[in-house]
């Protein structure tokens, strides 16, 4: 699951209020035949308008584009009005990082383009904008539907959706207090062989207390490095069950790397918590330009920096950290 932060930064002994964003994904029933004909058709006419203004565009401003080629891509696709507006930002987005439109999934802004609802029996749905009217989406009642309620009852509110024909990605936001008067500082210093060196720091500017968290994450990741390399010396001579265990291979390493990541995450948090503290994150801007060893550009660029910020902002938004 995808999560997207929008945190505004506190000083010491300000209290202000943060806005944290993340994204949840909700699952569809199967579609009837009409119904899949209408989103294929929807989904097809959003990727080749895509491409369109792709192909056409002199600038990656969004509201140049706009104004030169919102009436054509109304009129020649079809597209509903508030649809077509963010298609132009889906565009300006694709531009930024190299023109390649890849998998397509259509925005659709709450109420203008589309809403939840549900039937007359209670059953949650999803009213889009289609290319001949409202196209009625059925969500499937499972554990994400559930985990997207309780985000719902406890505040949080969405206006934004994304849906891909088979997957519904909910934007959803939620303002958090800070409260004034911390008595610490946590500072996290980010590295190749630990993910994160805690120190927690005093008013007194000594360290009260200092932990190593994410060695193990280095660690499993050059293994199945290693195991990826031999298994894929199998898979290049066609053996189908090594490309099986690869496949495998790649899931097990994210699932690891983002769980890791997340309880490090509230392991910090809860120091922080402890504490009475804020928490300072080293800041790894242009680490990638950093000049090193062979050996030593494999360890950093092994290390999931960016899954573990994401984690600890989300967490520690959600505790007024």
């Amino acid at each position: 699951m995808a999560k997207f932060i929008y945190i505004v930064y506190v000083h010491m002994g300000i209290g202000v209020s943060m806005k944290v964003e993340k994204a949840v994904v909700l699952n569809v029933l199967e579609l009837t035949r009409k119904k899949q004909r209408e989103v294929n058709l929807l989904i097809g006419c959003y990727r080749q308008a895509l491409q369109y203004v792709i192909g056409h565009a002199s600038c990656r401003n969004r509201f140049k584009l706009q104004n030169s080629l919102y009436k054509y891509i109304r009129d020649y696709y079809g597209l509903q009005s508030q649809v077509a507006v963010d298609l132009f930002k889906d565009v300006v987005a694709i531009l930024s990082n190299g023109g390649h439109v890849g998998k397509v999934s259509i925005p659709f802004n709450i109420p203008r383009s589309g809403k939840f609802a549900t039937t007359r029996r209670g059953n949650p749905i999803i009213s889009i904008a289609g290319l001949n009217g409202r196209i009625v989406i059925p969500i499937a009642m499972d554990r994400a539907y559930r985990r997207f309620m309780q985000f719902i009852d406890d505040g949080w509110s969405t206006t934004f959706f994304r849906f891909d024909g088979n997957r519904i990605y909910v934007t959803i936001r939620k303002e958090f207090d800070i409260p004034n008067g911390y008595d610490a500082v946590v500072g996290i210093d980010i590295g190749c062989k630990r993910l994160a060196t805690v120190s927690v720091i005093g008013r007194d500017g000594k360290v009260i207390r200092q932990l190593y968290f994410g060695s193990d994450v280095g660690d499993k990741k050059r293994d199945i490095g290693i195991r990826r390399s031999k298994l894929q010396e199998y898979a290049d001579k066609g053996d189908r069950y090594a490309r099986r265990a690869l496949r495998r291979l790649k899931g097990y390493e994210t699932n690891y790397t983002v769980t890791r990541c997340w309880q490090i995450a509230h392991e910090i948090v809860d120091i922080a918590t402890e504490y009475n503290a804020f928490i300072a994150i080293e800041d790894l801007t242009h680490l990638n330009r950093a000049k090193g060893s062979r050996k030593s550009n494999r360890k950093v660029k092994r290390m999931p920096y960016a899954k573990f910020r994401v984690a600890l902002e989300t967490v520690a938004g959600q505790n007024s950290i």
